[in-house]
């Protein structure tokens, strides 16, 4: 079975609907369900953390993910030879950070605090139509928040990926594809799941043990630990 086909099947039903949901010039009819999403817990210096986390991370992706290298090393994997664009690549990024949350113990449902940078990646991957901002928390459309159906889909691909679950796709990929794009890669991942654990104050032990194997922490090579202050040069 192409878990992958059954994800972008499911994209595009969400897709239809949204655009059904619009009025022409972009905007939504008044009588579309919303959902407010705000919380306590989601400060606006949370949310201004995990955008800009996403946004670097995503950054990233245009750079150094989406070609054809990429594309190439990933089929190994997964049969991508009938898919032309690097959409592939886009689904099993957002399937790394899902087995980053899964890691850390955070939930993966949109409308919790965690569940919205999550949110904000799905959106920014790809419904690219919509802007999501602090203020606006409090009024998302219903069919954005629907993207909570692709969670299940992606999970899916993710674990027909023969990929330890506890190990990263993408940074399994770069090692071959660009090895020295890797620490930069785990750099953003880890730029996301600190602003992530953040959300409550408190950093559990289960982000404190994912945290030090995206890192790599965990083992007593010295030589391979990567340094948080390392410097962002693509994005220059």
């Amino acid at each position: 079975m192409d878990y992958f086909v059954d994800f972008y099947n499911r994209l595009d039903v969400i897709t239809a609907e949204s655009a059904y949901r619009r009025v022409e010039g972009g905007s939504f009819p008044d009588e579309c369900m919303t959902v407010d999403i705000s919380n306590p817990k989601t400060t606006e210096d949370y949310f201004n953390s995990i955008d800009t986390s996403t946004t670097i991370l995503i950054t990233f992706y245009d750079r150094y993910i989406a070609n054809s290298k990429m594309r190439h090393v990933l089929h190994q994997y997964v049969n991508t030879r009938h898919r032309r664009n690097y959409d592939d690549l886009k689904l099993v990024l957002v399937a790394d950070v899902i087995r980053a949350y899964h890691g850390m113990n955070h939930s993966t449902q949109l409308k919790t605090p965690e569940g919205i940078a999550l949110l904000l990646l799905l959106i920014k991957l790809f419904r690219q139509d919509f802007y999501v901002t602090y203020e606006t928390l409090k009024n998302i459309p219903e069919d954005i928040i629907n993207l909570d159906g692709l969670i299940p889909y992606i999970s899916e691909c993710s674990d027909s990926i023969e990929i330890p679950a506890d190990e990263s796709i993408i940074s399994t990929l770069l090692i071959e594809a660009h090895p020295r794009a890797d620490l930069t890669y785990r750099i953003c991942l880890y730029n996301l799941c600190e602003a992530v654990s953040k959300v409550d104050g408190v950093i559990s032990q289960s982000e404190k043990e994912f945290i030090m194997t995206l890192l790599h922490l965990d083992d007593e090579d010295l030589s391979n630990d990567i340094e948080i202050d390392s410097s962002l040069d693509f994005l220059k």
